[in-house]
């Protein structure tokens, strides 16, 4: 039993651990939304940046993406456009992709000497597969002859593969490579060779080789004529340059290599990075240093800044503006100014959300999702001496954008000003940028952004939330949950107006029923995140309702609702049952989890916390669909429960069956208080409902093996309320097994009586010293046993006491001991 609980305890520990972990570091929607975010990083629309956005926790995360795009299908999507507009737009993109990647050597092959036989119906349908052969583009199927011959050596199947070193193999190729780029005039297909052959030489050390192909074959090509076969040649060059430890040239190429097609860029990135993080000998300048002062021009250096810019975690302004001097039509900058704003919105916004935020976080886990501001050790006063100047900064320089009109959307820039203005509570400002965005014209993101902002306008301008506030943002908050349903930005959005804005400000005025199911009405059930199935490790499980809760109650609603008492339980039904709903109020409530349904089941819950068992099946017998749970009267050695061995016997119980069973208990009890059976069986429902039997959640929605409160009585645990004394105590399940051992007239019944006191009593170990090991202390305490002594004295010849001995190692070392 002991080493059991140990165990038990360590993977609890360990799990907790990796739980809170992956929860923060992992989950996509974790990541992203540690803050509240309105503005979210899409307004510029701009793809090749995405692996840029600014994310919580941002150092760490070169290549979050919150959709899940693949770098290489960017890559392939920019080399199928240009073979397409090779074709003069004759071919499809799947029919490119199919025989460009997925077809065998031999396939282009039978198309080169036209044994079109050996072909399927599928390959000779295909528009590319046509076009080579109907035009004759033997050069074209050459190459791609070629370049499935090179792959083997270049490239591996999957990341875990080593890549194939055949010098002799790859020397023949590069020779053939060459052969074939003198002899065609296509530039086209040449600067295919030309990478084909770098590739070769560079994955087989030829360093040396790889740049004097480099300079052969593809020489100063001006920027406006280079191909994506013409910048990954480049990014071989660079790399090369790496090899070779000279970082600042690698660097500056590098960045170069950032301005070619979408696809090149997060590669570029990351390899910049690498380069400008290598340290350089001691008095001399960093590596970007030095390679700024390679760049040629001031479009050059711009593009360096922007980089530098995209990983910047602090404030980029100065680098935003240091671009914006150097070229003010260079790419970009308005993804700099969107990384801002989150920066803003991450550390400023959410410390003004949260100072408005009432709820109490009793769990750990949603310890993230907005924390009341006495639990903001981290922030202070500094906070708010230090944004508020930032943003007007940052305000100023959107104005300055809005009247150069260089760079970016007019409306986003409109937009950023007005989001800015309602971080400072400027609604006026917002109002007025709000008005010049719409009129300058909008794209698909800008409107929805819009949209939202309509939402916080009303919001902020309200001191109470009144029914006519209901009326003004009853036809907002239906477009935007409208919106949520497709989109996870929106339905992040909503989640946060719902839950961080609304929820709150009726909170604040006392509201607390309409407080309740703004947070019940806000996330959605079986929803993806950014692209990515939403993992989670509460009970999320499928509810009958459209918003997700957590129906195990740890959640911040469920928190709420589960330490309410009844009475208050009550006006929620009665709230419910209201058939003059306003049309917010039907709106509000629809299709969430906290029905008549749910409302009455923990309700009778609470009876059943209280022992009140009587009243709590007058409740429960009328809620459908109650859930299985371990069969709770037997007695059990071993203490393990239903979290980890869900049941135990092929006779389950509910939580009405279990209700109505006590309170026959009760009753037969009261009629004759010598009642040997229905006292033990009282004690052991007692027993099992309690955080160490078999069916816990006859008591709690949520069970954790690594909950603080069990085992020691220690001072947090008697501040708890009195049903979670006898929950974790277990002084009502002794009294009733002393009755029980008294009234018994075995001795085996006697001894199974005295044992579950025993294991009543020995949950209430006193509060650990903290110079001691937990498990030994509570061991220590377990050796004292008062029972022990009862079961050794009395009864060490029955049945029960004998299994005990060989089941119980607290048992069995107390005798030892004694």
């Amino acid at each position: 039993m002991n080493w059991r609980k140990f165990t038990i305890l360590s993977f609890s520990i360990i799990g907790a651990i990796l739980v809170a972990k992956l929860t923060y570091s992992c989950i996509p929607e974790a990541i992203y939304y540690n803050y509240p975010s309105f503005f979210g990083n899409k307004a510029p629309e701009q793809v090749a940046y995405r692996p840029f956005f600014y994310v919580s926790e941002d150092p760490y995360y070169n290549n979050y993406d919150d959709q899940q795009q693949n770098n290489d299908d960017l890559l392939n999507l920019d080399n199928l456009k240009e073979w397409q507009d090779y074709t003069h737009q004759t071919c499809s993109l799947i029919d490119l992709d199919s025989l460009i990647n997925k077809y065998p050597v031999q396939t282009l092959r039978d198309i080169s000497t036209g044994n079109l036989n050996h072909l399927t119906v599928r390959q000779r349908q295909n528009t590319f597969s046509q076009w080579l052969f109907n035009n004759n583009k033997r050069d074209a199927l050459q190459y791609l002859i070629f370049a499935k011959d090179c792959e083997p050596f270049v490239t591996t199947k999957n990341y875990w593969d080593t890549l194939t070193v055949n010098i002799d193999s790859s020397e023949i190729l590069i020779k053939d490579g060459i052969n074939k780029w003198n002899n065609t005039k296509d530039s086209f297909l040449k600067s295919r060779y030309a990478f084909q052959i770098l590739r070769l030489a560079f994955y087989n050390k030829k360093y040396d080789r790889t740049l004097k192909l480099y300079d052969s074959l593809i020489g100063n090509a001006s920027s406006n004529s280079r191909t994506l076969s013409d910048y990954r040649s480049l990014g071989l060059k660079a790399g090369v340059y790496f090899r070779r430890n000279n970082y600042p040239q690698a660097a500056y190429l590098y960045s170069k290599l950032f301005t070619g097609p979408d696809g090149v860029k997060q590669t570029a990135m990351l390899s910049f990075l690498w380069s400008i993080r290598h340290e350089q000998p001691k008095n001399s300048k960093t590596v970007l240093q030095s390679a700024y002062e390679l760049c040629s021009d001031d479009h050059e250096r711009a593009v360096m800044t922007i980089m530098q810019a995209l990983r910047e975690t602090d404030k980029a302004l100065p680098l935003i503006k240091k671009a914006y001097a150097l070229d003010p039509a260079i790419k970009g900058l308005d993804v700099i100014f969107n990384r801002e704003i989150n920066k803003m919105e991450e550390r400023y916004l959410t410390y003004n959300i949260d100072q408005s935020n009432k709820i109490e976080y009793l769990s750990y886990f949603e310890y993230f999702e907005g924390q009341p501001a006495a639990m903001q050790a981290y922030l202070s006063d500094s906070v708010r001496k230090t944004y508020p100047g930032y943003l007007g900064q940052l305000n100023a320089f959107s104005q300055k954008m809005i009247k150069d009109q260089k760079s970016g959307s007019p409306a986003f820039w409109h937009l950023s000003s007005a989001y800015i203005s309602y971080m400072l509570d400027d609604v006026e400002q917002m109002s007025r940028e709000m008005s010049l965005a719409k009129s300058s014209g909008m794209n698909n993101e800008e409107s929805q952004l819009f949209q939202v902002f309509e939402i916080l306008k009303i919001i902020k301008n309200q001191d109470i939330i009144t029914s006519e506030t209901e009326t003004l943002l009853l036809p907002q908050l239906k477009k935007l949950d409208m919106l949520a349903d497709s989109n996870s930005d929106r339905n992040q959005n909503f989640y946060s107006v719902m839950n961080l804005l609304l929820a709150p400000k009726y909170l604040a005025q006392k509201d607390t029923i309409k407080a309740l199911y703004c947070m019940a009405h806000s996330r959605r059930e079986n929803t993806t995140s950014h692209g990515y199935s939403y993992i989670n490790f509460f009970d999320f499980k499928s509810v009958p309702s459209k918003y997700r809760v957590d129906v195990s109650l740890t959640d911040r609603p469920g928190q709420l609702l589960d330490k309410m008492d009844i009475i208050s339980l009550h006006k929620i039904q009665s709230y419910l049952d209201n058939s003059n709903h306003s049309p917010f109020d039907k709106w509000l409530v629809n299709n969430t989890y906290y029905n008549e349904s749910t409302l009455k089941e923990l309700e009778g819950t609470k009876y059943l916390r209280a022992f009140d068992f009587k009243s709590a099946a007058a409740i429960l017998k009328n809620v459908p669909h109650l859930d299985s749970l371990s069969y709770p009267f037997e007695m059990h050695i071993l203490d393990i429960t239903d979290t980890i061995y869900h049941q135990d016997t092929s006779i389950i119980t509910t939580k009405y069956s279990f209700a109505k069973e006590m309170a026959a208990l009760q009753q037969a009890i009261a009629s004759d208080s010598n009642n040997t059976l229905a006292l033990y069986k009282y004690a052991l429902g007692l027993y099992a409902m309690s955080y160490y039997g078999r069916a816990p959640h006859l008591f709690i929605y949520y069970h954790s093996t690594s909950d603080e409160y069990k085992y020691y009585k220690t001072t947090q645990r008697d501040q708890l309320p009195n049903v979670f004394q006898e929950y974790y105590g277990l002084y009502t399940a002794e009294k009733y097994f002393n009755l029980a051992a008294k009234a018994a007239k075995t001795a085996t019944l006697k001894a199974k009586c005295i044992f579950g006191a025993a294991k009543c009593w020995q949950k209430r170990c006193a509060d650990m010293d903290e110079k001691d090991y937990e498990d030994l202390n509570y061991f220590a305490y377990s050796l004292t046993n008062p029972y022990f002594k009862t079961l050794s004295t009395q009864y060490s010849s029955s049945e029960f006491t004998k299994a005990l001995y060989n089941t119980c190692s607290y048992y069995r070392d107390y005798l030892k001991k004694n």
